[in-house]
């Protein structure tokens, strides 16, 4: 036998740093526009393990960012974090790499012996959760779909919401640590984002005797005598991998060319290697550039009728087709001399947009001679966006830039009025538009312009998405804005445009409520879902054969803030049903999934808001089991009070909706003595009652003795509920759904359910009156 120092084992890192970046910063340099760290599970010792999870994580974050429906609002807030690295945030702002904040690195496991290791494992307890960082976040929507993205696996022992931890922008990714590799994900094009995945082996290390010459066996050697060294690969390039060279540096190559995310992965490109300049800093960053030109003003008229000198091009002669080094030199002059002639141009017209100029119709038919020059004036709008004034003309020039657009990208855009917007939204230019977005900070003017033309049935702007700025304080405007347009909303029938505030997808990463049950969405529009408040009660402990009852927990869920749609609603309900059993943070179903049932098979990743109840109650719960283990810890925020107001539930209102759900198991025989499980199946009853009649918040709604059969409306199956709230959805096709639903529920049990019951059935009449009048007497 030989003895050597050698490898005895080499594993993947547990956790990861996930960066999504665009190219946002100075210079059109690579910055980072929201960031996680994903706690790895102790329990995944093996290095397959950790491969496969990290493999998925970025899988389903490449599919989520390139799902069309999530399109716009990632590129309204690319646009916004554009302008915010590169103007608003000056460069004395940024912080050198020594004062930007870094994960700590964890103590590794060590290595187990072979006969001991199934035991050793089988009895590890998870790792407390992270305490959740509910610091404001910049970009909140690419937040959540970063969020929403590390958490969409729902099999059991999957990524944990208290695994998550978003991090601050400027957080630094260290090639030196132990626990953590990182994937960087980039979003600057989102039709073909680009991914790299940095992970160093960890390596295990000790003086041990083998009988093979080049490495040690875990069987057939004997063990080392002292506890192995572990060590990191000495060699670790600034390079980032794409998925088969990441395999290959662990020998799996072969093993997973079939993985299915292994091949989607191969779908995108790898990311360039300088987005780590930041990421990974060698060096400080550039600083920003600042260009200032003068301003000059005209007459509207005169400005567009001069532009024709400066930007319809020359005919040509004889002379230009000679191809000397000096021709191209010249033409290299007039091309340059041309663009400052253009942007002179276009200068002179947003010169103009700082005052209040009458319009008249001849002065509005001039505009359209600038459609000749539309790229010319949309690259001149985002290169000095604030340059654009209040004027009604503003909405004129946002009319020829933005002409056959789709997605009227106008964040960048904020010294406009509401009338200015309304203005360029009525007009025949922008009849294609789908999506708006706006930052509303620094907005002003008439806000029922903008609604009036919004509600115009010639418009077919079905979303709209307000933004503030990145570094607010405050949720307060986006909030006020929502309840704005819920006032204007009352006044018509015929609103179909959607509005997502910033708020709906900040607070909730807050852990703060942004939506009273108040001002919840009407619904006397067609697109809006009457509030609905989720009570549920799952069978909590482990059946017990001597008595005949079992423990059950209950949950209270107010879903009104998460803005669904009737239809949204109801996918997320039967996605809910697949895996309420298995997993808590199933409630993030109703935030990611399919935007119609005729779609629900495609894979479709929607991102909405999350609803913040569910959301905080998780989080708090986390935070309490933290407890147990750094007491002393001054982030672990004042979960019991946390948890004691989110146990006081809201008053339930006239037209509200309560979905009951009972979540119990059912048993068969008793189990042989050579069975290693039981029999037995999940099983979920449900029913969708309306209130008639309000209810008030606990404390105490109920007496003993007092009943609520007057004040609600017992509907039950899904069926009478579309029937009753939006007749015009394919209800065949969502009963279809949900039995479907069933019958993938039946084949998880272990055992078959007698002739006639379902694992998904309707809760009869009296158990759904008996059920919601214990919980409201519980609460």
């Amino acid at each position: 036998m030989e003895i050597d120092y050698l490898v005895l084992d080499e594993r993947s890192p547990t956790s990861f740093l996930f960066y999504i970046v665009a190219d946002v910063g100075p210079g059109g340099s690579s910055r980072p526009v929201a960031v996680a760290f994903r706690q790895g599970d102790i329990r995944d010792y093996h290095g397959s393990t950790r491969i496969k999870r990290v493999l998925k994580d970025t899988q389903r974050l490449t599919r989520l960012f390139s799902d069309a429906a999530n399109r716009a609002r990632v590129n309204a807030e690319i646009a916004l974090a554009s302008k915010w690295y590169r103007s608003d945030r000056q460069a004395g702002e940024e912080l050198s790499p020594s004062q930007r904040p870094e994960i700590d690195d964890y103590p590794q496991p060590p290595l187990y012996r072979y006969k001991e290791e199934s035991e050793i494992l089988a009895g590890l307890q998870p790792r407390p959760g992270l305490v959740w960082d509910a610091d404001q976040r910049e970009f909140p929507f690419i937040s959540t779909c970063l969020l929403l993205g590390l958490l969409s696996d729902y099999s059991q022992n999957a990524t944990r919401l208290c695994d998550i931890q978003l991090q601050p922008l400027t957080t630094i990714f260290s090639g030196g640590c132990f626990e953590y590799g990182m994937v960087a994900i980039d979003i600057t094009r989102l039709e073909k984002i680009t991914y790299g995945i940095v992970a160093f082996p960890v390596l295990y290390m000790a003086e041990v005797s083998h009988h093979n010459p080049y490495s040690w066996d875990r069987i057939e050697d004997p063990w080392p005598a002292r506890e192995p060294d572990i060590v990191l690969r000495p060699h670790r390039p600034r390079v980032m991998l794409g998925v088969d060279q990441f395999l290959n540096d662990y020998h799996y190559g072969q093993q997973y060319a079939d993985n299915p995310e292994a091949r989607a992965l191969r779908a995108h490109a790898v990311v360039r290697n300088d987005i780590l300049d930041y990421i990974w800093p060698l060096k400080a960053s550039h600083e920003p550039e600042s260009d200032k030109e003068g301003e000059e003003e005209t007459s509207i008229g005169a400005t567009i009728s001069s532009m024709a000198k400066y930007l319809w091009a020359r005919q040509s002669t004889p002379q230009d087709q000679q191809t000397s080094a000096a021709l191209h030199r010249r033409e290299r002059e007039v091309k340059a001399a041309r663009q400052a002639h253009v942007n002179k141009a276009v200068d002179d017209i947003l010169a103009l947009t700082m005052h209040n100029t009458t319009l008249d119709n001849a002065t509005i038919e001039k505009f359209k001679k600038l459609c000749e020059f539309q790229y010319f004036l949309r690259k001149r709008l985002l290169e000095v966006p604030d340059r654009l004034g209040p004027s009604l003309a503003s909405g004129h020039l946002l009319r020829i830039a933005y002409k056959g657009y789709t997605h009227l990208n106008w964040v960048l855009f904020s010294n406009i009025t509401y009338e200015a917007i309304a203005a360029g939204i009525a007009t025949e230019e922008l009849r294609d538009a789908l999506a708006l977005s706006l930052c509303i900070d620094g907005l002003s003017g008439d806000f029922g312009a903008l609604a009036a033309a919004l509600d115009d049935a010639s418009c077919r702007i079905d979303e709209v998405y307000l933004l503030q700025q990145p570094k607010n304080e405050s949720d307060k405007p986006s909030a006020a804005f929502y309840a704005r347009w819920l006032k204007t909303e009352n006044q018509s029938m015929n609103r179909k445009t959607r509005i997502y505030p910033a708020c709906a997808f900040s607070s909730p990463l807050r852990t703060q409520t942004w939506l009273p049950s108040s001002s919840a969405p009407p619904h006397t529009s067609p697109n809006s879902l009457s509030p609905v408040h989720v009570f549920i009660r799952r069978q909590a402990s482990t059946y017990n054969r001597k008595h005949s009852e079992s423990e059950f927990v209950d949950r209270r869920w107010f879903l009104g803030d998460a803005l669904l749609s009737a239809e949204r609603f109801v996918i997320g309900f039967i996605s809910y049903l697949s895996c309420a059993h298995f997993s808590e943070k199933a409630f993030l179903r109703f935030s990611c999934g399919p935007t119609s049932l005729a779609t629900y098979d495609s894979g479709e990743l929607a991102v909405g808001p999350i609803a913040t109840e569910p959301f905080t109650q998780l989080i708090a719960e986390a935070e309490v089991e933290a407890q147990k283990y750094d007491r002393d810890n001054p982030q672990i925020t004042n979960t019991q009070a946390i948890l004691s107001a989110l146990s006081q539930g809201r008053t339930l209102m006239v037209g509200d909706w309560i979905l009951l759900l009972h979540c119990s198991t059912h048993y068969g025989a008793m189990p042989r003595p050579y069975q290693t499980v039981p029999d037995e199946t999940n099983i979920v009853r449900y029913s969708f009652i309306r209130v008639k009649s309000s209810i008030p918040a606990p404390p105490s709604p109920l007496g003993e003795g007092e009943s609520v059969v007057d004040s609600v409306e017992i509907m039950g199956s899904l069926k009478n509920f579309l029937l009753d709230q939006s007749p015009s959805l394919d209800i065949a096709r969502a009963e279809d759904l949900l039995g479907r639903t069933d019958e993938v529920l039946q084949k998880q049990g272990f055992q078959t359910l007698p002739p006639g019951m379902k694992s998904i059935d309707t809760m009869s009449y009296t158990k759904s009156l008996r059920i919601l009048e214990a919980m409201l007497r519980a609460n």
